[in-house]
């Protein structure tokens, strides 16, 4: 019968992302690697091992083999940032629970407590950058939007300040002809009466 330790080595060996390759090439640490698969394997099987470990239906031995997988599995940085956070916190509480009795499993869950809140951190600082980003890009439009609005007042005030401006309507020709033709009217009678008013004085005479 072959023993839960061989078959947690085989099971960490096969599903290891690292090994599950055929997506294409990147640029690596070490050069050009093979893109991984589904780097959300271990994963996946980390959450599946630290359930059963909490478990009240898990023996001591039992324990003892599930924590030695756990301090074998590859967790990369490239997995799903949601899974990565339930993983940090089930490690956590498992930690805290007091779950491993022995000291090689306290140290296999205190190892990728370590590494998994490594990932967890830069995932919470970039998303406070993005976070920051997105708030100054609002910032800006804002400013923008407050920017044109107080120049589409400052056009309304100028173009109400035009329309309070009175224009003097130039005179017609008509009119100009009426006036000559009055004054020219009135000035006959004016000599008929200064003759009228000598004609007067000669006759007292």
């Amino acid at each position: 019968m072959v023993s839960i330790t061989t078959t947690t080595s085989q099971m960490v060996d096969w599903t290891d992302p690292r090994k599950n390759v055929g997506g294409g090439v990147q640029a690596g640490r070490s050069g050009i690697e093979e893109k991984i698969v589904d780097p959300n394997v271990h994963v996946d099987l980390a959450i599946d091992t630290l359930e059963r470990v909490s478990s009240s239906s898990c023996n001591k031995e039992e324990k003892k083999v599930l924590c030695a997988m756990l301090g074998k599995l590859y967790i990369p940085a490239e997995a799903t940032p949601e899974k990565l956070r339930e993983l940090y916190e089930l490690v956590a509480q498992a930690i805290e629970d007091r779950v491993a009795t022995d000291a090689p499993s306290r140290n296999a869950l205190n190892k990728l407590e370590l590494s998994l809140g490594k990932i967890v951190n830069e995932l919470e600082r970039d998303g406070a950058t993005e976070a920051t980003g997105d708030e100054l890009a609002a910032t800006g439009d804002e400013a923008e939007a407050a920017a044109g609005e107080a120049t589409a007042g400052e056009a309304s005030d100028d173009d109400e300040g035009d329309d309070t401006i009175v224009m003097t309507k130039p005179p017609r020709v008509d009119d100009l002809a009426s006036e000559a033709g009055r004054e020219t009217s009135a000035a006959p009678s004016t000599e008929v009466e200064e003759q009228e008013g000598e004609g007067g004085d000669e006759d007292e005479e």
